[in-house]
């Protein structure tokens, strides 16, 4: 039985609680959080589970093996290095990190710990959807890929309410903290580079605050991703628009032999356009979170790949922080080498803690 503690007691750690509590394997065996607020109203539904105030309090009282890092954006890099030193497995929400010099600092920490599971909360990584054209792009099925794009269309004003403020924190940090591109944009992103499983180059960004001017950055980013064999892709940000979620992230694919266009697919222009067939999947909790637990909690009593590895998940972390740094420069972003040999990429197998869990996608 992986016994997990959760590190960030709001929405989405309460989200998360339920998600595990419902997983073969796992069980919630400790929370965490600055605000005592989000500590009072999670011991009020969950009694029978200590909380702590502090990482470090939690790390030398509580009995876990795993931490789900579900702070703040800006507040990731601490509670990761600290658990994965004190060699707990660690799944930590997107994206990584805000900053390219804590995303390096968790790498350095992730590669010092190669034997222990690290996860990042890529959720559309697990959509049906997603899985599908990842398997056509691995058979080869759109040959040359040229072209790609994908949205995050998402109205978030409700962030700017009187409640979002933290008050452990002092401060609102949707408003403060969060960059669109790299809060929402990465999602996205992060699929699209999967599906091509190429280096990001370079990126140019373009953007405004009209939408949101609360916000500290530029709430409608879009930028354009240059790949290594030559690939472009288009990635959108919107946190204050007139309109509902965008439909399968608008995703799109483009090759020499066959194209994708949200749940369509295209093998021939005269023919046009088909749907295209997946698996579906009825989501337990919200985004389907529990599709992650289970992963993680698998590849932790297995010793199996996960599908969202830090290791690799970083990198669209990265290349979104440098799509907001092209925004605010005005002008083409080249990436920043990181090189992470392929042997530490792989995690290395670990002895089991328990059952392995029923997948269910």
């Amino acid at each position: 039985m992986v016994r997990c503690a959760i590190i960030g007691l709001g929405k989405i750690g309460r989200v998360f609680t339920k998600a595990i509590s419902e997983c073969q394997g796992a069980v919630v065996s400790a929370g965490c959080d600055i605000n005592s607020g989000s500590r009072d109203l999670f011991s009020k539904k969950n009694p029978d589970i200590p909380v702590f105030e502090n990482v470090d309090e939690l790390i030398r009282e509580a009995e876990f093996d795993a931490a789900f890092v579900l702070t703040p954006d800006s507040c990731h890099a601490e509670p990761y290095i600290k658990c994965l030193d004190a060699g707990k497995h660690v799944f930590v929400e997107k994206p990584v990190g805000n900053s390219i010099e804590e995303i390096m600092e968790m790498l350095t920490v992730t590669r010092r710990n190669s034997s222990l599971v690290a996860a990042s909360g890529h959720i559309l990584r697990y959509y049906g959807i997603n899985r599908k054209i990842k398997q056509m792009a691995d058979a080869g099925e759109f040959g040359d890929i040229f072209y790609m794009e994908g949205d995050y269309i998402h109205n978030l004003l409700f962030q700017a309410a009187p409640k979002s403020f933290n008050p452990a924190m002092g401060y609102n940090w949707y408003l403060e903290d969060e960059m669109p591109m790299v809060g929402g944009g990465c999602h996205p992103l992060d699929v699209l580079r999967w599906f091509i499983d190429k280096p990001i180059i370079s990126v140019y960004s373009a953007g405004n605050n009209i939408a949101f001017p609360e916000m500290k950055r530029h709430d409608c980013i879009t930028s354009l991703f240059n790949f290594a064999d030559g690939c472009v892709a288009k990635v959108t940000a919107l946190y204050g628009p007139v309109a509902p979620y965008a439909y399968c992230n608008n995703i799109a694919v483009y090759g020499t032999k066959a194209s994708v266009w949200r749940d369509q697919v295209c093998y021939d222009h005269e023919t046009g356009w088909e749907p295209l067939q997946y698996e579906k999947y009825d989501e337990k909790h919200g985004h389907g979170f529990e599709r992650e637990v289970e992963d993680f909690i698998n590849a932790i009593n297995v010793g199996s790949q996960v599908s969202t590895p830090v290791i690799d998940c970083a990198q669209s972390a990265i290349a979104a922080i440098m799509a907001t740094k092209s925004l605010e420069a005005g002008k083409k972003m080249a990436m920043p080498e990181i090189i992470i040999p392929v042997q530490e990429s792989i995690r290395k197998p670990v002895n089991a803690v328990g059952k392995t869990t029923a997948m269910t996608y």
